[in-house]
Formats: C-alpha cells, structure tokens, sequence
C-alpha cells in the first residue's frame, strides 16, 4: 500500500514561481483528505493537494514520485483559472 502524500511530489507554479502548498488536514474537502489515506496496489482514489495562488495567471502542476529516478515524470498539466 501507499499513502498519496508521502508517494507523490505535486508543485504548482504561477509566473514561473512555486506556489505555496496549503494544508490537506480537515480541508471539508474529500480529495484533499485521502491524500493521508493509505490506498492498497491496484486501487485509486481520486486526490487533491491545495495551493495558495498568487493572482489569475495560469497555473502549471507537475506530479513527480516522491523517490526519483533520474528525470521520471508522471505529469503535467497548464490550465487557466476562471
């Protein structure tokens, strides 16, 4: 098994900069609450680790293994805020 927040490493950039991550204890919010939860092989739960934005720019996540090898990315994605 593996618990989501000590398995991935998620940043989130705005302008070219880390954003600071928020909390995912007692968000109200279920995603971010199973990222502590431990979660067998072959399973998935959805996830969601908070970041305090800087303005309306773009935002780009990357989710990379917490235990890296070499330059291994799970991915990547840019979108648009509202």
């Amino acid at each position: 098994s593996a618990m989501p927040y000590y398995s991935l490493a998620v940043q989130a950039y705005q302008n070219g900069v880390e954003l600071n991550s928020g909390s995912v204890y007692d968000t109200g919010i279920p995603e971010a609450d199973n990222t502590m939860k431990s979660v067998q092989n072959g399973t998935t739960i959805e996830v969601a680790f908070p970041f305090e934005l800087a303005d309306k720019s773009q935002v780009s996540i990357e989710v990379r293994p917490m235990v890296i090898i070499g330059d291994m990315e799970i991915g990547e994605y840019t979108f648009d805020l509202e």
